[in-house]
């Protein structure tokens, strides 16, 4: 072999050894980027939970509502946070039911609900605003937070009435909050609409790449409602775009007690549109 033919091979040798060694270099610095931008962005995704399940509506500690209805401000002191709530009454109550709301807004626009519901089924309704919502003070900060705050307002509503037929309604994100206090609690019923079976389930639909294990807002209802030993009624509607009716039903089968009840058309927000709601609903509370 001649010292031409000999000094090509080398050539082409040490290039192809330095090509693959760029893209190796390459390959290395993409991985790290990667890694970096996932790390930062679940980094991001843990310690401001909070910001991607919560969206609250703040309202001065002066506002005033205007409702069509009977209705009373209450505050209650939990750890360090001030936590309002209004309470519509009628007359002759045939009990209370102690509502907790979705994960947006405030009581300006969930009190026409807890309103309507007072009216229509003869009892009285008290809604809580989450810390952070509306009048009440501080922020979410955890989810043992939330389930405190659900047991003093039980505790007080027992205080208040100690007789008292009491049922617990879980909305959207407040479900989860209402079955671990059902599950607490002796209560007459549970009524749960568009509700999930875990957060941790939501997570993996929104978020499948998210580390499970840091999820701070877990809410395992289907474990819970096992432990709630009161007529349970689960209401979800088959074109809900938020909360997959699926989810309800799964619900559902974790416990002996529960009726599941679909609302054909009927989506995340408008399922008291539904006579087959109300149907249901003031069924439960006979």
């Amino acid at each position: 072999m001649g010292y031409y033919q000999q000094f090509t091979i080398k050539t082409v040798s040490a290039y192809n050894v330095n090509m693959k060694n760029q893209g190796f270099s390459y390959l290395k610095r993409v991985v790290r980027v990667v890694a970096i931008s996932y790390l930062g962005i679940v980094f991001l995704l843990y310690f401001f939970q909070e910001r991607f399940i919560f969206f609250p509506k703040v309202l001065s500690a002066d506002y005033k509502f205007q409702f069509a209805g009977d209705f009373q401000e209450k505050i209650l002191t939990v750890g360090d946070t001030q936590v309002h709530s209004l309470l519509f009454k009628v007359p002759a109550p045939n009990g209370m039911i102690l509502y907790f709301h979705g994960n947006a807004g405030a009581m300006d626009s969930w009190g026409e609900v807890a309103l309507e519901l007072s009216q229509k089924s003869g009892y009285n309704v008290w809604m809580v605003d989450y810390p952070g919502f509306g009048k009440s003070t501080g922020s979410v900060r955890s989810q043992q937070q939330l389930l405190d705050v659900a047991q003093a307002f039980v505790n007080e509503a027992r205080r208040e009435g100690p007789e008292q037929r009491l049922f617990i309604y879980g909305r959207s994100v407040g479900s989860g909050i209402a079955v671990k206090t059902a599950a607490e609690n002796k209560v007459d019923g549970l009524i749960l609409e568009t509700p999930y079976t875990s957060l941790f389930e939501m997570a993996k639909l929104r978020f499948s790449w998210f580390p499970q294990i840091l999820l701070k807002y877990s809410m395992p209802s289907s474990q819970w409602i096992q432990n709630v030993n009161a007529p349970i009624l689960i209401v979800h509607g088959d074109a809900d775009q938020v909360i997959p009716a699926e989810m309800g039903y799964k619900l559902s089968q974790a416990s002996n007690r529960s009726t599941y009840v679909l609302i054909p058309g009927g989506n995340h927000n408008n399922l008291s549109e539904y006579g087959a709601y109300w149907d249901a609903v003031l069924s439960i509370l006979k």
